[in-house]
């Protein structure tokens, strides 16, 4: 019934034959990089298994100390006092007065470089003239309340605002 249709016992493909060179190649340079990614992959998880673990120094445990012994509630309300005491506008005399304080009082805690950085910024100042304000507009876009958006009964003062682009200091009353 059944019948073979091969007549002979030889192999469908000749084992004698070896692979060409190419595929050698290929085949060789896939099983380096694959052995050079493990181990480097290998590498990388046991160094970095004890990153997170960096040893503390005594030099960190005095800096520490230190900086725990200075955070008092006493300092922080005087330093707070101090910075609260003129109105310091950003772009004002009165800001820049304030930023030469922080960094004389950094300098006095030992930091070892403390800069100011001067840099451009588009503020907006308030002006009396033409106030911000803030309203509510039905969907028909009627106006149904405004508000000013600086009218306040404890206003600060603010002096002599020199901001880029205004030409005299104006004052709020």
């Amino acid at each position: 019934m059944w019948t073979s249709l091969r007549t002979s016992t030889e192999p469908a493909y000749p084992r004698d034959r070896s692979c060409g060179p190419r595929v050698r190649f290929w085949v060789l340079a896939v099983g380096i990089a694959v052995i050079l990614f493990l181990l480097g992959f290998l590498i990388g998880w046991l160094a970095n298994k004890h990153a997170h673990q960096l040893p503390r120094t005594d030099a960190h445990k005095e800096m520490m100390e230190a900086f725990l012994k200075e955070m008092k509630a006493e300092s922080i309300k005087q330093f707070l006092y101090n910075f609260t005491q003129q109105p310091h506008l950003a772009g004002t005399q009165e800001n820049l007065h304030l930023a030469e304080q922080i960094q004389a009082n950094w300098k006095a805690f030992g930091l070892d470089s403390v800069q100011l950085a001067p840099y451009d910024v588009l503020l907006s100042y308030p002006n009396e003239t033409s106030p911000n304000y803030i309203s509510l507009v039905d969907e028909h876009g009627q106006e149904k309340m405004q508000q000013l958006s600086w009218a306040s009964a404890n206003r600060e003062v603010v002096c002599e605002i020199t901001g880029p682009g205004m030409d005299a200091p104006q004052e709020a009353s």
